[in-house]
């Protein structure tokens, strides 16, 4: 029965007769973030010298997507595991230590990451999403869906 049904969908299809239309969404890469030099340091691949976060964007141009994502992870610290967070963090390169914004840093990574953005959408053609990602940059272990996080506070 299963195979006569396949055989006229596919003869349908095939004769145009079939005129349903998928709807979906595009699946598009993601490039991640987790260091400040994937945005700094020059790295020579296939040819090209160019940061980490652009050999990324353009393997991402491979794929045929329309839409890349973004997704910057960052850390926050719970030392009293009431599962707020005591403070936002990053980990400098190399390092596991948790380092506490700064205005200056924050403005570090703004500069740094603003020539990766321009070539995803100038040069590649991507329109753009983020998604902030938090791990834990504590030694507690708290799991970041579990915490109670006000995107509005700093």
């Amino acid at each position: 029965m299963w195979l006569a049904v396949i055989l006229a969908v596919s003869l349908m299809a095939s004769r145009g007769l079939h005129t349903a239309q998928a709807w979906g969404t595009e699946l598009s890469s993601t490039v991640s973030l987790f260091r400040l030099s994937e945005l700094t340091e020059q790295e020579y691949i296939d040819g090209k010298t160019a940061s980490r976060c652009e050999h990324m964007v353009d393997r991402a141009g491979l794929t045929g997507s329309s839409k890349i994502n973004f997704m910057v992870n960052q850390y926050f610290v719970d030392n009293n595991e009431d599962l707020v967070p005591d403070y936002y963090c990053y980990k400098p390169d190399a390092s596991k230590e948790c380092v506490m914004f700064t205005q200056d840093i924050i403005e570090r990574w703004t500069e740094a990451f603003k020539p990766c953005l321009k070539y995803a959408v100038d040069t590649m053609g991507f329109s753009i999403a983020f998604t902030p990602h938090l791990d834990d940059g504590g030694t507690t272990g708290q799991w970041r869906n579990a915490m109670l996080i006000n995107p509005l506070a700093k």
